[in-house]
């Protein structure tokens, strides 16, 4: 969780609320750039190519962290 956290470019308030049920676009209000720019963030960090399908699912970090997972364990 803390290498995906590292992915998301967030205030010193931002982390201290940051929970794995956290709505990234909602309660972070991440824009359509905003999010673009983490999945780039976690392809780079993740060696993974993750399609527009999969991206617009990944709405928590734990949603981030299970999809890593399913693909890790795809590998």
């Amino acid at each position: 969780m803390e290498s995906v956290i590292g992915c998301l470019k967030l205030n010193d308030e931002q982390k201290q609320i940051l929970s794995g049920t956290t709505n990234l676009a909602k309660d972070f209000n991440l824009d359509s750039l905003d999010f673009v720019d983490l999945i780039m963030s976690l392809e780079e960090r993740f060696s993974l190519e993750i399609s527009d399908e999969d991206a617009q699912k990944l709405e928590t970090v734990d949603d981030i962290c299970r999809y890593i997972a399913s693909k890790s364990s795809d590998a």
